[in-house]
């Protein structure tokens, strides 16, 4: 296994020890906003002027230098976009802007301060532990099962054969915890603190089997971004949940003629970043470009988009990130969001061609396009299309036995998830 493909900053020394050191010291936050700022620290440190340069929250683009490339255009781009209107990317937006318009910093402290206080007061909220799958999930215990089927299913589309293997089980497991706080509404201290188990596994563990392998920074990588995952996937549905307080950081950075800041908020909240270091280390990559990295994460997200947008199940998303909300007139509202919509897809072809001819790697840019197949082949969209779970095949449940286990979730988080079901109903 290859060690530390990603270069990063020499903010963490890059020694044994110091990945596990760095999720205790996270895990003692006791609030949001302390569980936010000790991340930030071990990925930007101390001296980060929060501003739109901070690359924690942003995504401050350099286009990588073209180079001689190996790869193949992808048929569908910029050339050919026009051809399939169902996916409303008729017109290709030229020089569709890659930059930030808001600094996410103030937008998040003030809302993580108003969740803090929240809490200090009842010491959970309301929206804590609710489902927001859309399938009709009968527990908890099912929710995380059906994720896990979901995610031998994503890594199949990413390292193909080798998702079942011994090889992957890391990756695997990480990609459970990536993907359950976009169907459940967490906690995310309860994700460091290890209240939350995934098949008797907590983030901890996973961090200690990557410490033991020496991951290094890159380690540290795949923590902050799963963390920051955590943060953002529960500031939406928070927020979402009690609209009551006026707009919401989805919205404000909707409310705009510019795509840039919901994309890249939209792939914080999808942690693809975290996962394609995952990748790239089962690939033997070796180190990569930041830049590679980022287009590649944003244009996986944007590639299942696409295919929701044909499947007709995109404008469902409870967070959308071409999505226009509040809007009174109908008519501004339409042609807003097809205008977003068009420069959200452009952005899609300008990434796409640039991870080809810059030469990235092949795993890098299947991972970039690996929606397309993904939400053809998978159960998970077919699945929120219907509204209901499709029965898991035999064969199917035996990966899953043999994989992760046979108990999905703690009796706490159970319990936890029913009190809030029966609230609901």
């Amino acid at each position: 296994m290859v060690q530390n493909n990603v270069f990063t900053s020499n903010v963490v020394p890059d020694e044994p020890g110091v990945l596990l050191a760095a999720f205790d010291n996270v895990a003692e936050s006791q609030t949001c906003i302390e569980l936010l700022n000790r991340t930030h620290e071990l990925w930007c440190g101390k001296s980060c002027p929060r501003d739109m340069s901070c690359t924690f929250l942003h995504y401050p683009r350099v286009k990588p230098p073209a180079s001689s490339s190996r790869n193949v255009r992808l048929r569908y781009n910029k050339s050919t976009a026009h051809l399939f209107s169902v996916t409303s990317s008729d017109v290709y937006c030229v020089n569709t802007p890659q930059l930030h318009q808001h600094n996410f910093w103030p937008l998040l402290e003030n809302a993580f301060h108003k969740v803090d206080q929240a809490r200090a007061r009842s010491g959970a909220l309301p929206v804590d532990y609710t489902d927001w799958s859309k399938k009709s999930n009968d527990s908890a215990g099912q929710m995380v099962r059906y994720m896990c089927r979901d995610v031998l299913q994503w890594t199949g589309c990413w390292v193909g054969e080798k998702c079942t293997s011994s090889e992957c089980n890391m990756a695997n497991r990480y990609t459970a915890f990536a993907g359950i706080p976009d169907d459940m509404c967490i906690p995310p201290l309860d994700l460091v603190s290890g209240r939350l188990r995934l098949y008797g596994r907590t983030c901890r563990s996973l961090v200690e089997e990557m410490d033991e392998e020496n991951w290094g920074r890159d380690g540290i990588h795949v923590l902050a971004s799963l963390i920051r995952q955590y943060l953002v996937q529960y500031i939406e549905k928070v927020e979402d949940h009690d609209s009551s307080k006026g707009k919401g950081i989805h919205d404000q950075l909707n409310d705009s003629s510019g795509v840039w800041d919901s994309t890249i908020f939209h792939t914080h909240t999808g942690n693809t970043y975290g996962v394609l270091i995952m990748v790239a280390r089962l690939h033997d990559t070796g180190l990569l470009r930041n830049e590679w990295l980022w287009d590649s994460s944003v244009c996986n997200l944007i590639s299942l988009d696409v295919s929701k947008s044909a499947m007709g199940i995109y404008t469902i998303d409870d967070f959308a990130p071409t999505a226009i909300r509040g809007e009174s007139n109908a008519d501004n509202t339409r042609r807003v969001h097809a205008e977003r919509s068009r420069k959200y897809r452009s952005l899609y072809s300008d990434l796409m061609d640039d991870l080809v001819y810059s030469n990235a790697p092949e795993c890098i840019v299947n991972y970039a396009h690996s929606g397309f197949m993904y939400s053809l082949l998978g159960h998970r969209y077919a699945e929120r299309r219907m509204g209901s779970r499709m029965p898991i095949t035999p064969c199917m449940e035996e990966e899953l036995r043999r994989i992760f286990g046979t108990e999905p979730v703690d009796a706490e988080v159970e319990d936890l998830y029913q009190q809030r079901k029966m609230e609901r109903a």
